[in-house]
């Protein structure tokens, strides 16, 4: 009698005990191919739609290290080909206790987690656009002002979400945060009618749609048996076929016999056993999302938040939408047009850049430190590891400084269930080409606006690598169509002639290249799509991807 799927899969597994196969002489066994269990993998992005301060507040440096001459990390990268070189390094390098500042966005809050931390620089846009609606999560939706004919895209969060190898079981998408965060940075929250949302500013409101108004059960309160438990009861089952067939001899039956058993004791341990769990009727329900980067009892109550929805698999895709802490802070009152578009004039003693990168410490003070605390200290039963080493968590803000598009930071903190390498300071920027200067293109080395950039990569590659580290495959997210305008041109460059096939995720460039007269796209096309070798758009980013 042939085992089944579920069967294989448990004996190879175990359930935490070690179980052989018993040998029945009598039935000719075949080979059993181990299969691996999928691991449900959770994708947070933590985002903002105020620019990133001065992106050199973002990266790791030594005590010695000038926030004008940021050196790039010490280790070389050959990656081969036409790419060039990637600098990596460390991040432990550069905190060298749990208390050492990771960045001066960062702080010290993240210093006892960097060996589950990446943080990326050189990855850029291909053009300036303020206060993009989406561009971070990749998306094109029908308020781009130079999109022309190009076809709306999702952003990623919507894509993974929708996607069933990604949610098989169709859990709606988390929008949380006010309006105008979420509409900028996730691609139809309100106007994708094919998608469910629960989405709301209020953390009541999100309280409800997570756990349908506090009536969704916690661990316990129905009997709900170990996630394995059905899975085993199929194998139990198989068993028992087994030992009735009528080829099966006295002494096999009598193995048998013992085997089950033993699977039985097993059976007995799970059904009194809990997942991590799910555990949400204790939550408080306080305030709201955007108030969480100035309060660390609120901030504490959105991380909680994720948290349950996590371990009670009522969410799969998380997008938060928070702010730098605004208001009156150290003496400076918060306005985009001097905060965010005077980063050197002074207040107080201190530039607007800086202020700006303690503002931004706020996020990661009061939500993402508790949330990484929390998923980390505990662990996912799928395969013993920690809910953080099966998550991804994005962090990052709108375009650089002044709306600046090259050398955008990111960070990534989780491991994607193994799928990414974690614990790194990478700079993608090609060290022969700096672009340090007011327009981001020229070539003044040692500005103080841009912290030595250089040019780097497409941002999308990241967009792409994280895709891939959520499991989905190339096949799944390309459409080779979209890239139509850039396709049989012999003016983008001598690296761009005459291309037919991009592949990757979204568009290369977010305006339709048939408008003429605009200035942002002829910015792109004459400055910007040149510069890059656009056949790398569908490259996962080095260093980054396990095999």
């Amino acid at each position: 009698m042939k085992l089944t799927k579920q069967s294989r899969r448990m004996f190879l597994q175990g359930v935490g005990t070690s179980l052989p196969i018993p040998f029945l002489a009598s039935m000719l066994p075949r080979t059993v191919w181990a299969q691996t269990a999928e691991i449900p993998r959770r994708f947070i992005s933590i985002l903002s739609n105020y620019d990133i301060g001065r992106n050199g507040a973002w990266f790791p440096r030594m005590s010695s290290h000038s926030m004008n001459n940021l050196p790039p990390p010490s280790q070389v990268h050959v990656v081969g080909g036409s790419h060039h070189n990637i600098y990596h390094q460390a991040l432990r390098d550069f905190v060298p206790t749990n208390s050492s500042n990771l960045s001066m966005v960062a702080g010290t809050a993240l210093s006892p987690f960097v060996e589950s931390i990446n943080i990326l620089r050189g990855l850029d846009f291909i053009f300036r656009y303020g206060h993009d609606n989406s561009q971070v999560l990749g998306g094109l939706p029908s308020s781009s002002d130079t999109r022309g004919k190009l076809k709306l895209i999702p952003t990623i969060d919507h894509f993974l979400n929708n996607h069933k190898s990604f949610n098989p079981k169709g859990l709606p998408i988390n929008f949380w945060g006010p309006a105008g965060h979420i509409e900028s940075w996730s691609y139809a929250a309100t106007a994708d009618t094919a998608t469910k949302a629960a989405s709301s500013y209020y953390i009541s409101g999100i309280y409800n749609a997570l756990f349908s108004n506090g009536t969704f059960p916690e661990a316990g309160e129905s009997a709900k048996p170990h996630p394995k438990m059905d899975v085993l009861s199929r194998v139990l089952e198989d068993y028992k076929r087994v030992r009735n067939s009528r080829n099966i001899s006295s002494d096999d039956k009598l193995v048998l016999d013992n085997a089950v058993d033993k699977w039985s004791d097993v059976q007995k341990g799970l059904l009194q056993s809990t997942t991590a769990s799910c555990k949400h009727k204790s939550l408080v329900k306080m305030g709201n999302v955007a108030s969480a980067n100035e309060s660390a009892a609120v901030g504490k109550v959105v991380a909680d938040m994720i948290t349950a929805a996590i371990l009670c698999d009522t969410g799969r895709v998380f997008t938060i939408g928070t702010g730098p802490i605004g208001g009156l802070f150290d003496g400076e009152n918060f306005e985009h047009g001097t905060t965010s578009h005077q980063p050197f004039s002074l207040v107080n003693g201190k530039y607007q850049w800086q202020r700006m990168a303690e503002r931004q410490n706020g996020v990661i003070r009061h939500i993402l430190a508790p949330l990484v605390q929390n998923l980390s200290s505990v662990i996912d039963p799928s395969n013993g590891k920690s809910f953080l080493y099966n998550s991804l968590i994005m962090n990052s803000y709108e375009n650089g400084q002044v709306h600046g598009y090259l050398s955008h930071p990111v960070m990534l903190i989780g491991n994607a269930g193994g799928k990414i390498n974690s614990g790194q300071y990478i700079d993608y920027g090609d060290k022969s080409k700096p672009a340090n200067g007011a327009d981001e293109f020229t070539s003044t080395l040692g500005s103080e606006n841009f912290s030595n950039n250089y040019q780097g990569v497409l941002y999308n590659r990241l967009l792409v690598t994280i895709l891939q580290a959520m499991g989905l495959s190339a096949a799944d997210y390309e459409d080779n169509s979209l890239e139509s305008q850039v396709y049989g041109r012999s003016d983008l460059g001598a690296m761009n002639v005459n291309l037919s096939n991009l592949g990757g995720y979204g568009y290369v460039t977010r305006g339709d290249l048939s408008i003429v007269g605009n200035y942002t796209i002829d910015q792109s096309l004459k400055k910007g799509l040149p510069k890059y070798r656009l056949s790398t758009f569908k490259d996962p980013l080095p260093l980054l991807l396990r095999n």
